[in-house]
């Protein structure tokens, strides 16, 4: 029997019951299966994967899912098996060791392949390293950070005993030629000019993927403990089979959309559409990333226009989903119910709808659509139901975290935002929003900070292909113009004209096609419309005056200051001429 049988992947809290553990072996045969049939549904990711690296399909599956296998390879180390000396006294008939386990695994595996690589891979070039680099540090990273790179006893022969070096490195080679099947070496991947660029890039979302198989992988719903030796390519085939299962089971999967539906199905109370609703069911859609900036009044349908548009970006094949951002939950709960509506005819199937805030548990009609995993059957009930408006599996629904991963979602903006900062499992978020319409409403309420942190949102939206529709009534040509060269910059543009026109309504467009921005003005809902007369004041005294003589006619007025002190004041000055 090869050495790395004898080590413990998974383990239960006790070892009352016969099977305890999950060997290793098995465990990272687990997340790669899950990895390998996610690419296989999810043919638009592997097609991402593809032409960044320039390579064809099958390599790109084979390559991704040997390092899946590998993203453990920290657990091989003797201070990490250690932590259940009951587990490694029954599989090595070994005592405790003296080292402690003041290290996580995930810095341990990539301690490991940067110490021992050379010993792993079958060349010297340090390019081959420099290339391999950011794959290693993202499947090790899959616990939502980066591995430690330095810092005190950042080498792993501290941590490895010479039995488990040795084990280790046997697993590595015989995972190479389990998923190489010795037709494709390291060449064939180091030797392609853009691969090395390619691996940086494309890291954010690895990272991501690595994340949700090992997730997926390690539930046991899907993946029971096992104990027994079996062989190696009889597991992998029970270990797809489970894979597909799981994948099924948890809503990450997309749902094809449904196609030929009109505005009035989605929106049957409305007879007369706006001009903006017009607009977004009548104008020409390209087969390519775009970004899209609706600027109307407060009443002229610009939800239901946004809608509309997401649905024949959809239609036309270059998403598969949406996500709506919104400034607080109050207007995310709003948006939900309206959403929640009809959202389910836009595909085909039983998609997810998750409403991704703080508070979420705390909505109704939300916790009244989850649906949990035992329930998640062809008779069940919630699919079954034609009244049914909502619905969402649990796994989706457990933590924000995973909720953009949801083929349709509406939640607060700070959901979306978070994908591009430091913070635990942002990868995970980025990987969510892959192939999505991104919805954000009243785009003008972001400050500075938020907006130059959406800025890189839309500029990594756009480099994974993603298209996106803003929303405001009071949008600055500035923002617009630094929100739009942001999504340029992801798609790679250059040379893109500038906003110019001040018309209002307006309607502007781009599109990865070309480097044209088109700006359209468009009429309002009369209903809507108001004439508003300004009038320019600067003198304090006068204002006063003014102020004095609308309340002597018995009306209302309202006076903005800027500041508390500038409140303060306008408040001794009126309680004292009014009185």
């Amino acid at each position: 029997m090869q050495s790395f049988y004898k080590y413990w992947g998974k383990a239960r809290a006790s070892s009352d019951s016969e099977s305890a553990y999950h060997l290793l072996v098995y465990h990272s045969l687990d997340v790669a299966a899950v990895g390998w049939i996610y690419l296989e549904k999810n043919k638009q990711f592997l097609n991402f994967f593809a032409e960044k690296m320039r390579m064809e399909h099958e390599a790109v599956q084979r390559w991704a899912c040997f390092w899946l296998s590998i993203h453990d390879l920290g657990k091989f180390s003797g201070v990490f098996q250690f932590q259940r000396s009951d587990i490694v006294q029954c599989l090595n008939n070994q005592t405790s060791t003296n080292i402690h386990y003041t290290e996580r695994h995930d810095s341990l595996g990539y301690w490991f392949f940067r110490d021992h690589w050379q010993d792993l891979i079958s060349s010297e070039d340090l390019d081959v390293f420099d290339s391999i680099d950011p794959w290693v540090r993202a499947v090790t990273g899959h616990h939502g950070l980066p591995p430690k790179s330095q810092g005190p006893g950042a080498r792993s022969n501290a941590f490895y005993r010479d039995s488990d070096r040795s084990s280790a490195k046997e697993f590595f080679q015989v995972m190479h030629r389990f998923f190489f099947e010795d037709k494709i070496n390291w060449d064939d991947f180091i030797s392609n000019p853009s691969f090395q660029d390619s691996g940086r890039n494309l890291s954010w979302w690895v990272a991501g993927f690595t994340v949700l198989a090992d997730w997926i992988g390690s539930n046991t719903d899907y993946f029971p403990y096992l104990t027994e030796s079996v062989e190696l390519t009889i597991y992998w085939e029970r270990a797809k089979d489970k894979a597909e299962k799981a994948l099924n089971n948890t809503g990450v999967l997309a749902q094809e959309v449904e196609l030929s539906k009109s505005f009035e199905d989605f929106f049957p109370h409305i007879r007369d559409s706006s001009p903006l609703q017009t607009w977004a069911t009548t104008v020409d859609i390209q087969p390519y990333p775009q970004i899209h900036i609706l600027e109307d009044v407060t009443g002229a349908g610009k939800t239901e226009a946004a809608m509309m548009l997401a649905y024949r970006i959809m239609a036309s094949g270059i998403a598969d989903g949406f996500f709506i951002g919104l400034p607080t939950m109050a207007t995310a709960n709003a948006m939900y119910n309206r959403i929640s509506d009809f959202y389910f005819q836009i595909f085909n199937g039983d998609p997810n709808l998750v409403l991704a805030h703080g508070s979420n548990e705390f909505v109704e009609r939300f916790a009244a659509s989850v649906i949990h995993s035992q329930k998640i059957q062809d008779n069940d009930d919630k699919q079954a139901d034609e009244t049914a408006t909502a619905r969402c599996i649990a796994w989706l629904a457990d933590h924000n975290k995973r909720a953009l991963l949801a083929q349709a979602g509406v939640g607060t903006i700070d959901q979306v935002l978070l994908s591009v900062l430091h913070s635990k499992h942002q990868s995970l978020r980025l990987l969510g929003l892959f192939r999505k319409v991104l919805i954000v409403d009243e785009v003008h309420a972001c400050d500075s900070y938020m907006q130059r942190i959406l800025e890189s949102v839309l500029e990594f939206h756009a480099r994974a292909g993603g298209s996106v529709i803003l929303l405001s009534a009071t949008l600055t040509k500035s923002m617009k113009r630094k929100l739009i060269r942001s999504y340029s910059r992801g798609c790679s543009s250059r040379g893109l004209n500038e906003c110019s026109k001040a018309a209002y309504p307006l309607v502007t467009t781009w599109s990865s096609l070309g480097y044209e921005l088109l700006e359209e003005p468009i009429e309002s809902r009369s209903q809507v419309e108001r004439e508003v007369h300004l009038i320019y004041e600067h003198e304090y005294e006068k204002i006063l005056d003014d102020i004095k003589q609308i309340i002597d006619q018995g009306k209302c007025v309202c006076w903005i200051r800027n500041t508390i002190s500038d409140a303060v004041v306008a408040y001794n000055w009126l309680s004292r001429m009014i009185s």
